[in-house]
């Protein structure tokens, strides 16, 4: 009787341990993922605020959040008028909040306009909240008529996304991202910023807080709260404090947060990392974009993205339309690694082991948008043979670069002889609409001025030479160029980490005065020669490896060797988003002496930029050997 009860208790304790491990299993099973994607940026025309393109932010974070499972059920969306105070709030406190569950992962999206506002608590270094402006709220501070009630302060927010915290638990998920800046000014219309540097205060109130530090943004710090079993969060901002938050134009002329715009793009085209990869990412897909500003992040970075829940970007897709027996329009487009020139291939769906059959179709994409993209079959094909098909994409192909330029010149001899010459130059592409570069006169000067309403060059009419003008428009368009230049190799593969010289540590981000050196690894399988450009926030450009009294030789590097760079560099003004970009070679190749040589033109052969870029597509040898060049990035802040 004794060893009967004692199997029998046996039996219930392996089946109480059998009920805990379904009921986990059952839990990581049911784990669901929900968004609130709020989005302002046509705002009442009586309120002060310029117009965005905040609404494209929310298709197109949509969109990508439906590849990583987000069900449309699961995804609220509040749009422009829609997106009242009140209704923000009844959003986060209700709708999105009553539909949680322990374990759960949460996105909650802003894209709109920011503003600072007077602090009311004394709680901030500066004297000012940081706010996200809302559908109702005025630009303006106007005494006892708007002093800022219907701004949704950091601290106010912070309330609401902690009770969403403690009802996700320890293994529910929170992820923030706000699109939005505090700061602002006028810009001549080239570029589109977030934000204001109107306060929401009085006079007497600014003048009184003018001299206090800046302070930077936070959400976490804003509720301290004792409670524990706390989801954690992490926060994605689109700039720094004090920056501007500006807008992409796609091909298309369609506006997006840059923030936006590349979060929706990397969640399509990543494999699964920590947050830290992301921001990282983040930083560079944004500085290759020409953006001025710095992407933050607060939280426990090391955090898996969407808790270790991304799903892996495919190369399949849908087709979203039959256009003709020739035509296909796909359900994918740039933002999913789909560019002009790509070769897809059609496979029927009921089977992707492409190794098994041959495809039904194989085209090329005559166009990309942002979203879709038309691909031309090299056959007709009927639509019952097409529409049960995945479109796969076998070949990508790097995106053409083009720089915008647009001539504001009265019409003369002096403009022509611009367009003829500029016309040398495939890069540079002239635009009467939203342009990169604009060309302008200004009472009596010449202006260059970047669509980040940066100056770039300047200089009294009568002063001004067309030689030097074309020049600069050259150059600039070159660093675009380089900017946004990346190229894999098989052979030739570098790690490259940037370490503090005081502390030893790798650091991406750095205070003026401190200085800097480079840890390079090689990861390939030959031998590597290498350089280092530096590319500016203020797009300024320097060769910084190799460096007197060294030359392109001295940089070569043996697989699975580690380097720590001979060259101490100090951090220089200008603050911001600064890109190097490490060229590696089979042989030494020296850019640092004539990289931007003077009254350069597309026939100077012996220009070593120009050798880098016909490498770059594949037509220079270097002493008689095929050549091999990667190019990869890496960024840093400077703060």
């Amino acid at each position: 009787m004794k060893l009967k009860v004692q199997i029998f208790k046996l039996f219930f304790s392996f089946l109480w341990i059998y009920l805990l491990f379904i009921n986990g299993e059952h839990h990581l099973l049911a784990q669901t993922k929900h968004a609130l994607l709020i989005g302002v940026g046509d705002y009442p025309t009586n309120s002060g605020w310029k117009d965005l393109g905040a609404a494209n932010d929310i298709d197109l974070l949509k969109s990508a959040l439906t590849l990583q499972g987000f069900t449309n059920e699961n995804i609220l969306l509040l749009k422009d008028q829609a997106a009242t105070k009140a209704s923000i709030i009844q959003h986060l406190d209700h709708q999105l909040y009553e539909n949680l569950t322990a374990g759960d992962i949460v996105l909650v999206h802003f894209s709109g306009h920011g503003q600072q506002v007077a602090d009311k608590n004394g709680d901030e270094v500066d004297g000012y909240d940081e706010a996200i402006v809302p559908y109702d709220s005025p630009l303006k501070y106007e005494k006892g008529q708007n002093e800022g009630e219907q701004l949704i302060r950091d601290e106010e927010l912070g309330e609401l996304l902690l009770k969403i915290r403690k009802k996700l638990g320890v293994e529910g998920h929170l992820l923030v991202t706000i699109d939005a800046c505090h700061s602002g000014t006028g810009t001549r219309g080239l570029g589109i910023a977030r934000g204001t540097n109107r306060k929401m205060a009085g006079t007497d109130y600014v003048i009184q807080n003018a001299s206090k530090p800046q302070d930077g943004n936070s959400l976490e710090s804003e509720v301290l709260d004792t409670a524990t079993n706390l989801a954690p969060i992490v926060t994605f901002f689109s700039t720094s404090a004090g920056e501007l938050s500006y807008e992409y134009k796609d091909e298309q002329n369609q506006s997006y947060g840059l923030l936006s715009y590349t979060f929706s793009k990397l969640l399509n085209t990543m494999e699964q990392g920590t947050y830290q990869l992301l921001i990282d990412r983040l930083k560079l897909e944004m500085n290759k974009l020409g953006a001025l500003q710095t992407p933050q992040a607060e939280g426990i970075l090391t955090q898996k993205i969407f808790g270790g829940q991304l799903v892996q970007s495919s190369t399949f897709f849908n087709i979203k339309e039959i256009v003709d027996a020739q035509t296909i329009l796909l359900n994918a487009g740039e933002l999913h690694g789909i560019t002009k020139g790509a070769v897809i291939e059609f496979y029927p769906k009921s089977n992707q082991d492409l190794t098994q059959q041959q495809p039904v179709a194989i085209g090329a994409v005559t166009y990309a948008g942002t979203l879709d993209a038309d691909v031309e079959l090299n056959q007709a094909i009927t639509a019952t043979e097409i529409q049960n098909c995945w479109a796969y994409l076998k070949t990508p192909r790097l995106a053409p670069f083009k720089l915008k330029l647009q001539i504001n010149l009265v019409e003369g001899a002096a403009k022509t002889k611009i367009e003829t010459q500029l016309a040398n130059y495939p890069i540079i592409q002239l635009v009467d609409t939203f342009p990169d570069l604009q060309l302008i006169t200004n009472q009596q000067n010449l202006q260059l001025i970047n669509k980040q309403d940066k100056l770039i060059y300047q200089k009294e009419l009568a002063a001004a030479k067309i030689a030097e003008v074309i020049q600069r428009i050259v150059n600039y368009s070159q660093i675009a160029y380089l900017r946004n230049l990346e190229i894999t190799d098989r052979v030739l593969s570098l790690e490259v980490k940037l370490v503090n010289k005081e502390t030893g540590l790798p650091v991406d981000e750095y205070e003026i005065g401190e200085t800097m050196q480079l840890q390079i690894k090689n990861t390939g399988k030959k031998a590597a020669y290498y350089q280092v450009v530096d590319i500016q926030p203020d797009n300024q450009f320097s060769v910084v490896v190799p460096s007197a009294p060294y030359v392109a030789a001295d940089f070569m590097i043996q697989p699975e060797e580690t380097q720590i760079v001979p060259i101490e560099l100090e951090i220089y003004p200008p603050k911001g988003n600064e890109l190097f970009k490490i060229i590696a070679t089979n042989q030494p190749l020296d850019l640092s002496k004539s990289i931007f040589a003077q009254h350069q033109t597309k026939a100077n052969e012996n220009n070593p930029f120009d050798k880098l870029l016909d490498m770059a597509k594949g037509k220079n040898n270097l002493k008689g050997e095929k050549a091999r060049i990667s190019i990869l990035s890496k960024s840093f802040s400077i703060y």
